[in-house]
C-alpha cells in the first residue's frame, strides 16, 4: 500500500469516527425531536421554525390532552397537522420504509352514544392508506359492509350470526359476527367512505380500516372495539420526484466518505404512476438518511451476530469473528460478503483452507 492510499484510508477513518459513538441525530439542529413518547424525525418536524420540517404536509402540531386526571398535567399528543390525524408512530426509515401509524375513526351505525364518522380524506396529500399493513373489518349480524372510493367498491365483506357467536378473532375469517377484506393491489386508496346494509337495520354495527397486526395481537374479543372511538391505521407516504427530486437527488461524493446516505428514484404504479424518492443509509450504517448527513456505523458486536464464542471486533460496515482455538478469522460485511482465513502453525495464511471456506460460503 503506497503513501497516498494510506492517507486516503486514514482520512476515511477520521470522517467516519466523527459520526461514530454519539447517537445519530433524527432531526435538524435546534429542532424538537419528540412529542410525548413519539420520535419526530425529519422530514417530519415540529418547530420552532419552518426549517424543522420539509413542508406543510410534514408539519407536526403539538396538542394537549386535557382528559388526564391531574389538574397540573396534560399530556402532549402529536397531530399530523395537514390532515388532522393523531400521530402514533413514525416507522424507522430502514430499507426505504416510508410509513406512519395514526388514529383512524371507527364508523358506527345505530350505536347508542356513538357518532357516524367517516375516515379522513387524504386526497392531494403525500399519504395513502397502506395496502400491505391494513385490513378492512366490519362487526355485526346479518350485514354487508363496503369500503367505497371514487364510486367503486374497493373492499367489502358480509357476516352472519348464530346464537352462540362469540367474539373470537377467528370468527372474522369465517364471517361469523365479524368479517374482513384486504385492500386491492392496483388501487390507490387516499379517500373512502364506509357503508353498511343489514337486517335488521336498528342493531348496532360498525366498520373500520385497521392495522392488521394490531387487530390480531391486541384484542381478546373483536367486540372490544365498540368501546373505542378510533383504531390504529398505517399510512404510506411519498416524496414525489417531481416535487422533491432536486432536493434529494443523488449527488456525487468526492470525499470518499462511505457513510453518506444515498437517495434513489423508484417508479411506483400504486401512486398514480408517479416516481418516488427513497433515501437510505449505506449497508452497515444507521441514522436518518433524509438529513443528508453521514450515517452512523452499526456496532454488530453489541447485537446479534455469527461469532458465537469467538471474539467479535466491530468494523466499519461489518464485523469480524476471531477464534482463539484455531486462529480462524471470518469477516462479515453488511453487503453480504463473508471471507474466512486460517493461520497455520508457521503463522502464514493457509491458502488451501482459505479457498475452501470461501467456496463453501459461496455455494451455500
Amino acid at each position: 500500500m503506497n503513501i497516498i492510499s494510506i492517507i486516503r484510508l486514514l482520512w476515511r477513518i477520521i470522517i467516519l469516527s466523527r459520526c461514530y459513538g454519539a447517537a445519530a441525530p433524527i432531526a435538524k439542529p435546534n429542532c424538537t425531536t419528540h412529542c410525548g413518547d413519539v420520535a419526530i424525525p425529519f422530514p417530519f418536524g415540529i418547530g420552532p421554525n419552518k426549517d424543522c420540517y420539509l413542508d406543510e404536509w410534514f408539519q407536526i402540531d403539538r396538542r394537549h390532552d386535557n382528559s388526564t386526571t391531574s389538574a397540573n398535567y396534560s399530556r402532549q399528543e402529536p397531530f399530523l397537522k395537514s390532515v388532522n390525524l393523531e400521530l402514533l408512530t413514525i416507522f424507522p426509515f430502514e430499507d426505504g420504509t416510508q410509513s406512519i401509524r395514526v388514529k383512524n375513526p371507527i364508523t358506527f351505525f345505530s350505536c347508542e352514544g356513538k357518532e357516524t364518522r367517516q375516515p379522513q380524506n387524504l386526497t392531494g396529500s403525500p399519504f395513502i392508506y397502506s395496502r400491505t399493513h391494513n385490513i378492512f373489518i366490519a362487526v355485526g349480524c346479518e350485514l354487508f359492509a363496503q369500503m367505497n372510493s371514487d364510486h367503486e367498491t374497493v373492499a367489502g365483506c358480509g357476516s352472519i350470526c348464530h346464537n352462540n357467536t362469540d367474539g373470537d378473532y377467528d370468527n372474522c375469517y369465517e364471517g361469523i359476527g365479524c368479517c374482513q377484506d384486504t385492500l386491492p393491489r392496483n388501487k390507490l386508496t387516499s379517500a373512502f367512505s364506509i357503508e353498511i346494509t343489514s337486517n335488521p337495520m336498528g342493531d348496532c354495527k360498525y366498520a373500520f380500516l385497521v392495522e392488521t397486526d394490531w387487530f390480531a395481537n391486541n384484542l381478546t374479543n373483536f367486540r372490544d372495539v365498540k368501546d373505542m372511538d378510533s383504531v390504529p391505521v398505517v399510512l404510506d407516504w411519498i416524496l414525489n420526484v417531481h416535487d422533491y427530486g432536486e432536493r434529494f437527488r443523488e449527488k456525487p461524493d468526492l470525499t470518499g466518505n462511505q457513510s453518506i446516505p444515498f437517495c434513489t428514484s423508484n417508479y411506483d404504479f400504486t401512486w398514480y404512476n408517479r416516481t418516488r424518492m427513497i433515501c437510505i443509509c449505506p449497508p452497515g450504517m444507521e441514522g436518518n438518511p433524509y438529513l443528508l448527513q453521514p450515517c452512523q456505523d452499526i456496532d454488530e458486536c453489541k447485537g446479534s451476530n455469527e461469532c458465537g464464542g469467538d471474539v467479535c471486533a466491530n468494523l466499519v460496515g461489518g464485523y469480524s469473528c476471531y477464534s482463539n482455538i484455531n486462529g480462524r478469522r471470518c469477516t462479515h460485511f453488511a453487503v453480504g460478503n463473508t471471507t474466512c482465513h486460517f493461520r497455520t502453525t508457521s503463522g502464514r495464511a493457509s491458502e488451501t483452507e482459505k479457498k475452501t471456506i470461501i467456496l463453501g460460503i459461496y455455494i451455500y
